[in-house]
């Protein structure tokens, strides 16, 4: 995938903090709390919140894939739940993975070529320990399984919103979801019928994916949905996902795992004519790890100290939290700490609001208007604004045109309708 990114970043104007920045996707910083990763935020009001999801219990984990199960060399000392910062070297999180000795798994569990990797796509990683022998963390990752949220086909785009729909579920996407240009120059642009892989964060709570990244399948992939289950009728095996209903064919019976349940995360495949091919659940398992970091949206709060992360039980009474808790329910929040007995035990604990005003942005897409008087243009159907002080680099403002590529680094105005740049590369 062919993209632009800023090769020289300059320090961005420094403004009064209230929190550290930690974007949707990021996990905790080795050392601090400032790894930034392609965002998840924002988005539109979203339909009532499902019922709370509690943990599953002991005896119906045994079906559980959310986690990764063996591979690679050597013995796994951390655990990593994270969206790819970078692939060339791989990184995550603020820590640097070593590829030598791993093993690629998708999320059918087959192996796949690791060099197609990219950024955005969200994974789950068995890692050695951490060092930081040379002041950058880093880990030998010994098995990666990545998770994609959807495949199949675009159903509407609603581009005022920030929203798509695949396979009835409503896809978020927020002005750092990564897009692969294969498909169209912008994600706007999508026409439906396509097909497209979606990767990202399930928002129980408020019903949605949110993307952090949207590209193209890989030929083979099979169409796939990963969401809490609405639905189980065992007598006719029909399924749901919110408004989407499936079921096998008549000829291919589908048999549903022993003590299935509403309010289970799962996984579907699916093939023509909307046949439900497999399921299985998939719910996130944490291994016992002396390091474990995950991101991801609040499912449950029990208590100011303990909740319920993408359905892990966190017990934060000993944590270092960036904000004041507690946590509510939807909330983006990235944890650090230690597994044991399928509960996150954490040591730090930062808390997320969607669209921070206070928080860098990146912008990437194709020039859609330029109003050269009000020195602004949009972008991904936002309004970018530069001023003396923004930094071009590429080529200068005057090049500006619709549908030239531009990628955007700024902040967002105080009542969130734009963007000012204090860096935009333009591709000449």
């Amino acid at each position: 995938m062919k993209t632009t990114r800023p090769r020289l970043e300059p320090q961005a104007p420094q403004q009064p903090r209230r929190r550290l920045a930690l974007k949707a996707t990021c996990l905790l910083g080795w050392g601090g709390l400032a790894a930034v990763l392609p965002g998840c935020g924002g988005g539109s009001a979203e339909p009532a919140a499902l019922p709370a999801v509690t943990t599953l219990a002991p005896e119906r984990r045994r079906q559980v894939t959310g986690g990764v199960d063996g591979g690679g060399t050597g013995k796994p000392v951390s655990f990593f739940s994270l969206a790819l910062r970078g692939v060339a070297p791989l990184t995550g999180g603020g820590v640097v993975f070593g590829t030598s000795a791993c093993r690629f798994l998708d999320a059918e569990g087959a192996t796949f070529d690791g060099t197609t990797l990219a950024q955005g796509m969200t994974v789950l990683i068995d890692a050695s320990a951490v060092t930081d022998l040379t002041g950058q963390p880093s880990a030998d990752a010994l098995t990666l399984r990545r998770a994609e949220q959807l495949i199949g086909e675009v159903q509407t785009i609603d581009g005022a919103a920030a929203t798509l729909r695949v396979w009835d579920q409503t896809v978020v996407v927020t002005l750092d979801t990564v897009f692969d240009t294969r498909l169209g120059a912008d994600w706007t642009l999508l026409q439906p019928g396509t097909r497209v892989r979606v990767w990202g964060q399930l928002d129980r709570v408020g019903r949605r994916v949110v993307a952090t990244r949207i590209d193209m399948p890989d030929p083979a992939d099979v169409d796939a949905v990963r969401g809490v289950l609405t639905l189980i009728d065992r007598n006719s095996g029909q399924l749901g996902i919110g408004t989407l209903r499936v079921r096998a064919a008549d000829d291919q019976p589908v048999v549903l795992p022993e003590g299935l349940a509403v309010g289970d995360v799962v996984r579907l495949t699916l093939g023509a004519a909307d046949t439900l091919l497999s399921v299985r659940e998939d719910a996130l398992q944490l291994p016992d790890r002396e390091t474990a970091a995950l991101e991801g949206r609040v499912t449950a709060v029990t208590s100011p100290t303990q909740f319920m992360l993408d359905g892990v039980p966190v017990d934060a009474g000993a944590a270092v939290w960036n904000v004041p808790g507690p946590a509510v329910a939807g909330q983006r929040v990235a944890v650090e700490g230690h597994a044991s007995g399928g509960v996150l035990i954490a040591q730090r604990v930062e808390l997320q609001r969607d669209d921070d005003d206070d928080e860098v942005i990146e912008i990437e897409g194709t020039v859609q208007s330029v109003d050269a008087e009000a020195r602004s243009f949009v972008l991904r159907r936002k309004v970018v604004h530069w001023s003396d002080t923004t930094w071009f680099e590429g080529a200068p403002a005057s090049w500006l045109q619709p549908r030239r590529r531009v990628a955007v680094k700024g902040r967002r105005s105080a009542d969130g309708t734009w963007v000012e740049a204090f860096l935009v590369n333009v591709e000449r």
